[in-house]
């Protein structure tokens, strides 16, 4: 039997060499089909298709019928006030090819994007490590990861989010490689893109900001290319202004998006914080709707709304906060310590029964990690960039952006949600096999 399967991988490489020696296509045809990223593709596609075949198509979520029903116009000034337009625009160019399968078309496509994700993943971890089999095993963690593929599945922008911090972590180690004033500018519009994507992004903003100072500072001659880049930043800033400004004037709310206000409601109601505002009007409508001083709120937000203006209650929210800096803080710690005991893992696709369903299961736990152990590792990450700075006087870049962005999105969440922490950190989820000993190690 063993000469038998010997005799066959000679025969196939014996046909695949003269197939390749027919011209230049047939020879590119022949590299891919031999290269780790070819069977990397094929691996994840057979887990993809069962695991997409153990999940039903998900749009019965509140945020779905926000993006279905998406009417503002942005080409006429016109804007959403809880939804950036990125995603349901998204939408409405599926729906140029038709309603009839609407949903059944993106999830399609959202799959398809997803899929092809991968290959850039792969050239990504190609550029950061070093070892083969470091690389293979960082590939096909990311593309098979069910926390992460049961979005494409779901009406909700977690699954292009996904993809687009892996363009993001494809244009940052570009840049690294090669650095250039087009890819500066590219590199920092970028994120305007994501931010109408998924508003959580504009944490990537001042990260970028920050990015380019430092390079001013340690590297003097790429000035022009960083310069060009601070240039970019403060054209995503006045279009963020500009954005927020279309929002104002459509809904009466000065920012991105009126779902960070109604978080941070959550937030000062659950830590009993609304008593010491600077508006007591406001104060005594929240006290006189609760049934009991620390239980949900409910239809809060709507209550309140609809009886005082976005602009009020935003400085109501902030003057909370200001007022009581230490139980706000003590709040974030708690849920910090609280979501320590959680894993990572997260699923919003409802699952079929069966075979398929329970595979999926298993694998979900196989791939879970506690966010103690991520705690850990950015920690470690920590050090270890402070020690490797001390002995050889290199900056680890890449490691400093991505433990940047990971820790703010960390403490965004914890200080800025409801909940659903799993569903808003899975964003960068991807990004785990980059930090932590498996990088140092490789």
């Amino acid at each position: 039997m063993k000469n038998i399967m010997k005799k066959m991988l000679i025969d196939i490489k014996a046909k695949l060499d003269s197939f390749s020696q027919k011209g230049k296509w047939q020879s590119i045809i022949v590299k891919f089909i031999s290269s780790d990223l070819f069977w990397l593709l094929i691996s994840c596609a057979a887990i993809r298709l069962v695991f997409y075949f153990s999940l039903k198509n998900t749009d019965e979520y509140g945020d779905s019928m926000t993006y279905l029903n998406y009417s503002a116009n942005i080409f006429l000034g016109q804007v959403d006030m809880l939804r950036t337009p990125v995603y349901p625009y998204f939408i409405k160019i599926i729906k140029l090819f038709g309603n009839d399968f609407l949903i059944q078309n993106i999830i399609l496509i959202q799959a398809i994007i997803s899929f092809l994700s991968i290959i850039i993943f792969y050239k990504i971890v190609g550029f950061v490590f070093q070892n083969r089999a470091v690389i293979l095993i960082a590939s096909i963690v990311y593309g098979i990861m069910p926390s992460l593929i049961n979005f494409d599945k779901c009406i909700l922008t977690e699954s292009l989010s996904i993809c687009a911090t892996v363009v993001f972590l494809y244009f940052i180690i570009s840049y690294l490689k090669r650095p250039a004033i087009l890819k500066s500018i590219l590199f920092t519009l970028y994120i305007f893109i994501t931010i109408m994507l998924r508003p959580s992004f504009i944490i990537l903003l001042p990260i970028v900001i920050m990015f380019w100072v430092l390079r001013i500072i340690f590297f003097k001659t790429d000035w022009k290319i960083c310069l060009s880049g601070i240039a970019a930043s403060i054209v995503c800033v006045l279009l963020i202004l500009g954005y927020s400004r279309l929002n104002f004037i459509n809904n009466g709310y000065n920012g991105i998006s009126v779902v960070s206000s109604i978080n941070q409601l959550d937030v000062i109601i659950n830590a009993n914080m609304y008593m010491d505002g600077n508006d007591s009007e406001i104060s005594e409508t929240i006290k006189s709707n609760l049934s009991e001083p620390h239980g949900p709120y409910n239809s809060m937000e709507n209550i309140l709304f609809a009886q005082f203006s976005h602009e009020r209650i935003t400085k109501f929210l902030s003057s909370c906060i200001m007022n009581q800096p230490d139980v706000y803080l003590k709040e974030a710690l708690r849920k910090m310590v609280t979501l320590s005991k959680s894993t990572t893992k997260v699923r919003y696709a409802s699952i079929k029964g069966g075979l398929s369903g329970s595979l999926l299961s298993l694998f979900s736990d196989i791939f879970k990690i506690n966010f103690l152990i991520i705690y850990i590792l950015l920690f470690f990450d920590f050090i270890y960039i402070i020690v490797h700075w001390i002995k050889s006087r290199q900056v680890l870049w890449f490691k400093i952006i991505l433990l940047s962005i990971i820790t703010t999105q960390l403490v965004t969440i914890v200080i800025g949600a409801q909940g659903e922490y799993q569903r808003l950190f899975v964003v960068v989820l991807n990004y785990y096999p980059f930090f932590g000993p498996l990088f140092v190690f490789s």
